[in-house]
């Protein structure tokens, strides 16, 4: 178990931010259109989880977790990210078409924002494990801003802006 973890630990190096902005300036956050960059995060999902046969079932839905102990290619750390983006992306396009008029789309959107915490803590965690130093480093950086995204959206601005800077 540890000899894997090693080896994978060095095969691991997956760069969070070299990777979302390729990713977002390809499918649509060039012209702020956070629907169509959704829309790729849900396809790229897709693809990932096939080509992995990490998929939940296909009649009764089984929920497979990704840990540190099943997680043995750095696909699995896509699929983490690419989670994270896609609830980041669909609160984006909800307060970009306006939708927080009302308090419950207000709430919508802060759920949206907490799952997209949600999933970059998990990232996180499997990064600080099974990847390399500087793996584990963007993650927490990733982590950080997108809490600070949240907290913004809930209106707690002094945290949000020491999280910012922290994620800096």
């Amino acid at each position: 178990m540890v000899a894997r973890i090693s080896v994978l630990r060095m095969l691991t190096q997956i760069l969070v931010l070299k990777t979302i902005i390729a990713a977002q300036n390809a499918n649509g956050l060039r012209h702020r259109d956070y629907g169509r960059y959704r829309q790729y995060c849900a396809r790229r999902l897709a693809r990932l989880r096939q080509n992995l046969n990490f998929k939940h079932g296909r009649k009764q839905f089984v929920a497979k977790e990704i840990t540190a102990n099943n997680a043995t290619d750095v696909r699995f750390l896509h699929i983490l990210l690419v989670n994270a983006e896609r609830a980041w992306s669909y609160a984006t396009q909800m307060k970009q078409e306006g939708f927080e008029s009302t308090s419950r789309s207000k709430f919508h959107i802060r759920s949206r924002l907490a799952k997209a915490v949600k999933w970059a803590e998990k990232l996180k965690h499997v990064a600080s494990v099974v990847g390399d130093s500087r793996t584990a480093l963007d993650t927490e950086a990733y982590t950080l801003w997108m809490q600070a995204n949240f907290l913004l959206e809930t209106e707690d601005f002094a945290k949000a802006l020491e999280f910012f800077s922290k994620s800096k």
